[in-house]
């Protein structure tokens, strides 16, 4: 992998493993099957716990984000781990994860934040957190990489998306296209056919970025 790249490989419904820099961060991507949305794969969830990441994050407690038994057995490793009542930043060789609070689409039952990820490229993951809250924030870096789910790519919340300016898109949480109730794919797949930097990928799918 060239210097600077960042490379993706999507593990769960709406989780990331990423590598930046030589750092692997796992975002939201330990999780089991729940409400209609596929889970880790046995392979990955081996894989993963084999080699544990140098930095756990998670946006929230629900089901289809979180395993907190495998946060328990991060902890207890010494692991780097971040999300809503953890550390606020983790810097682990020059990368730095930040937390950025934020409300859950439609839901306040629990905590949530989304995550700025610094290295060689800049990286905003948004986890389920409501498109708005994303809206103008020149206070954050430039992204270069913005990783959302379904709602970032469909009415409002594609506007919003495209004001951040960022090179590549990555939309996660999306339920089997074979069971898909509300018709979520029609609607993502209208909106972002003209947009060669969008990318739904499969659970296991690795994509490259380079640093260009």
């Amino acid at each position: 992998m060239n210097l600077g790249s960042l490379k993706l490989q999507r593990t769960a419904n709406a989780g990331i493993l990423l590598e930046l820099d030589g750092v692997t961060i796992l975002l939201d991507g330990m999780c089991p099957d729940a409400h209609g949305y596929p889970g880790t794969p046995d392979h990955l969830r081996k894989s993963i716990l084999e080699n544990p990441p140098d930095i756990y994050a998670y946006t929230h407690i629900h089901e289809d984000h979180y395993d907190p038994d495998y946060a328990a057995t991060l902890r207890q490793a010494g692991r780097g781990i971040i999300g809503p009542g953890e550390r606020e930043s983790v810097t682990v060789r020059g990368v730095t994860i930040t937390a950025i609070p934020n409300r859950h689409i439609g839901k306040a039952d629990c905590e949530h934040c989304g995550f700025v990820i610094t290295g060689s490229q800049c990286l905003w993951f948004m986890g389920d957190s409501a498109p708005i809250k994303w809206r103008g924030r020149g206070d954050l870096p430039r992204a270069d990489v913005v990783i959302g789910p379904y709602a970032y790519a469909i009415a409002s919340g594609w506007d919003i998306t495209q004001s951040i300016g960022a090179k590549e898109i990555i939309i996660l949480h999306l339920p089997p296209k074979e069971n898909d109730p509300y018709g979520l794919w029609p609607m993502v797949l209208e909106t972002t056919k003209k947009f060669p930097n969008v990318h739904i990928p499969d659970i296991g799918e690795e994509l490259v970025i380079d640093n260009y």
